[in-house]
């Protein structure tokens, strides 16, 4: 009877093992069919909203996405009336299943300002940025993804003199809608 047990045991043991290695397989992330995006994001990288390419490179664990992106930026004086371009690139790195990842990432954004008088030099400010969101990439294109995306830039950027130092750090957050082909 003893060796019947045994025997039994070692059968059942044998087949769920086949059965976990099965599950296991099926359960290697999936690669992103649509690997280039075209989105506008309002808020994140951009500040105030942004148009973007983004480029998805598969491995086999995860999936790594390049962005670059063109936005303006208000002035936010009373007597300055100008429109300023600003510029985001990041890297991602995306985590997950089917067409659901939990993304996250690096990024800097270059805000150029040109000068408002004579007197004044061309300025530029890197914004540097975090993202922690979640992502939807469909197979038939649709494209969303929202965003914790906080802002780390220097206050004495451009600046001659030392009286202003150090680094601001601002909670921000992004939303993002397009297409994938």
């Amino acid at each position: 009877m003893k060796k019947l047990i045994i025997i039994c045991l070692g059968i059942l043991l044998s087949i769920s093992s086949l059965y976990a290695q099965r599950k296991f397989h099926r359960h290697t992330p999936k690669k992103i069919k649509r690997v280039n995006s075209f989105f506008l994001e309002g808020g994140g990288n951009g500040i105030y909203g942004s148009v973007n390419y983004d480029k998805v490179i598969n491995y086999n664990a995860f999936a790594l996405s390049l962005r670059i992106g063109a936005g303006v930026y208000p002035s936010d004086t009373q007597n300055d009336n100008n429109i300023y371009p600003i510029i985001p690139l990041e890297i991602n790195t995306l985590w997950g299943r089917k067409n659901h990842f939990i993304e996250g990432g690096l990024g800097v954004s270059t805000l150029f300002l040109y000068p408002i008088n004579s007197q004044e030099n061309f300025r530029y400010l890197f914004l540097g940025f975090a993202r922690i969101g979640y992502r939807l990439q469909k197979d038939n294109g649709m494209f969303l993804r929202i965003a914790f995306t906080p802002v780390l830039f220097d206050l004495a950027a451009n600046e001659t003199s030392d009286a202003v130092r150090g680094f601001q750090f601002v909670p921000w957050a992004g939303i993002s809608i397009g297409e994938s082909f």
